[in-house]
């Protein structure tokens, strides 16, 4: 940058110099020609008649002009007329001026009317005149020019090179550190920062460079922090994987299996090489390969989750049964990026709940056998009972009576329980089908029944609104009464029973509460007392009952879709709340 400055310099000096002498000589020409031109004005009337006087003195005249070494005039013939020079003047260097001397119209005229005898033509050349001036002084200023010019370059040449060391410091080096520092950051060391004590643009630009740096070192910082969080997220994910009790695989967003875990391989029986070549879909029991197939294609297309339980065949054509579930995997874009799913080995379950439903199926029908073959006898030991209870009561004696009481009392508990046991086994052998009802009609028709039960015990049932339910109206009905009738037969010696009978809808549910002031009961026993021939109060002539009666309203209500709690305090009432669902396809049909 400084030799460029200098060069520049150079040449404007150059240029300045040649154009000052060519100004300095065009000017000292000017002068010396307007001097002569004058003179020859002058000498003009004078060289015509030869007047030497007059010419001398003119010359003498001249003799003052600057720079002047002699003049010298001539006429037309070109004879010396005067000369004169200037002592002061003694020139090395000297140029040499010549100018005629012409006579113009006016004057010759003028000089016509003086000599008649001798015409002359317009516009003639009488003489001339000759000077010769000294160009040393020229010379000087001209030597004068450049001595100038030399020092005003020398100076601005200086000034150049201090300027140009100045922004070698102020500008070339700050960028020289910048190429440096991003040197520095290409070979990954984002820790070196970069002097700012520059200002302006570079000034501006080290910092922004430096900004940058920070935020890239930032962002490298930030990336390494969740690519080292990615990595163990992928050694947890593999670590849960290869323990977990349950087959887990992964597909692509097309369905491509890329990955399963050691329990998957087992469930398939099969290696993971095996697997992620060949489709899983044609490991799938004939019978349900067809469901799973178009559920598994509904899955892709249109980008939803899967579920089903179907069966996988073993090389051995051993089947295992397997509950199989999709979801799919989204992005930030909040588009599929794959899918993740798992299997589980049911087949353990499937024979239990197989088995469990033959002993189901066998208890119910053992049940309504036994409750059918124990009537009879119990019909008969009733019947007879009550032939020795009318014919043979005197002879019996006291203690006879007794026992024949005690006989026909434990004959008629016997047929309660039976008809009890009957009862909840037709809870689910012989259904009705589900229908729309209202809730708060089957009320009131219960406690129409109950009204000699509220009378005998001055008691009351309040209503608040119930919405419609699809459900069994016998069993309803059934479900009410024995929840009423319940809350009137455990009532307080020196309370009239209060029932209390709400709804209301939580989370698309109907939540029914029917409370009491009666008895109430021991809050431990809120399981309890939901289990067939289970009583708190035991076996006495104040509470009948069979304890059969709160296990039918469970047995309805979990039919129904729904649930039952019971709460309670001794001395202070009892809480039961049992929900129904609104909607038909939330209920167990």
């Amino acid at each position: 940058m400084s030799l460029i400055v200098v060069v520049s310099v150079v040449v404007i000096a150059t240029a300045f110099v040649s154009h000052t002498q060519r100004q300095i000589q065009d000017e000292f020409d000017i002068r010396i020609q307007s001097a002569v031109d004058a003179a020859a004005k002058n000498l003009e009337l004078s060289v015509m008649i030869k007047q030497v006087n007059e010419i001398e003195h003119v010359l003498k005249t001249m003799l003052h002009t600057p720079d002047l070494v002699s003049v010298s005039v001539y006429d037309e013939a070109n004879v010396l007329l005067s000369t004169h020079e200037n002592r002061k003047h003694l020139p090395l260097k000297a140029k040499t001026i010549q100018q005629k001397i012409i006579v113009d119209e006016v004057q010759m005229d003028e000089l016509q009317m003086l000599e008649d005898e001798h015409p002359m033509d317009k516009h003639e050349v009488v003489g001339s005149v000759v000077a010769l001036f000294s160009i040393e002084r020229m010379e000087q200023d001209l030597n004068e020019v450049i001595k100038f010019s030399f020092q005003l370059t020398l100076v601005v040449i200086i000034i150049a090179i201090i300027i140009g060391y100045y922004f070698a410091n102020a500008l070339t080096k700050p960028l020289a550190q910048l190429v440096d520092a991003t040197q520095k950051v290409a070979e990954g060391d984002l820790s070196y920062t970069v002097p700012n004590k520059a200002s302006g643009e570079i000034g501006h630009l080290s910092y922004s460079f430096g900004i940058m740096v920070s935020e890239l070192a930032n962002d490298i910082a930030r990336r390494e922090k969740v690519e080292r969080q990615l990595r163990e997220s992928k050694l947890r994910f593999q670590a849960l994987a290869n323990k977990a009790p349950v087959g887990i695989l992964q597909f692509t967003a097309l369905g491509e299996c890329v990955f399963v875990n050691p329990r998957g391989l087992e469930i398939l029986d099969a290696v993971e090489e095996d697997v992620l070549e060949r489709s899983w879909l044609d490991r799938i029991h004939p019978d349900d390969k067809e469901l799973v197939s178009s559920q598994w294609n509904r899955c892709i297309t249109q980008r939803k989750s899967f579920y089903s339980e179907f069966r996988f065949i073993h090389p051995g054509n051993e089947s295992v049964w397997v509950i199989g579930e999709v979801h799919p995997e989204l992005n930030d874009s909040s588009e599929v990026s794959g899918y993740i799913g798992t299997i589980a080995d049911v087949t353990p379950l499937k024979l239990i709940t197989e088995e469990l439903k033959r002993s189901n199926d066998e208890l119910e029908s053992f049940a309504r056998i036994a409750s059918h073959d124990l009537k009879e006898p119990m019909r008969k030991i009733q019947s007879f009972g009550s032939i020795l209870e009318e014919d043979f009561s005197e002879s019996l004696g006291e203690s006879g009576r007794a026992y024949l009481e005690r006989i026909i009392n434990a004959a008629q508990r016997m047929q309660a329980l039976i008809d009890g046991l009957l009862a909840y086994s037709r809870i689910t052998t012989k259904p009705n089908p589900f229908c729309p009802l209202g809730l708060e009609n089957i009320v009131f028709e219960v406690i129409s029944d109950l009204e000699i039960a509220l009378k005998q015990s001055a008691g009351s049932v309040t209503v608040g609104e119930l919405p419609e339910v699809l459900a069994d109206p016998l069993q309803m009905r059934q479900l009410m009464q024995n929840l009423i009738g319940n809350s009137i037969k455990y009532h307080r010696d020196d309370l009239p029973p209060v029932v209390e009978i709400t709804g209301c809808i939580v989370n698309d549910m109907l939540e029914v509460t029917v409370s009491d002031n009666g008895i109430g009961f021991d809050d431990r026993y809120a399981e309890r007392i939901f289990g067939v021939f289970e009583r708190l109060h035991g076996r006495s002539d104040k509470y009948e009952g069979t304890g059969v009666g709160l296990s039918i309203c469970k047995k309805i209500v979990e039919r129904h879709g729904g649930s039952i709690h019971a709460y309670g305090k001794c001395g202070e009432g009892s809480k039961f709340v049992f929900t129904l669902p609104l909607h038909k396809g939330k209920a167990n049909v």
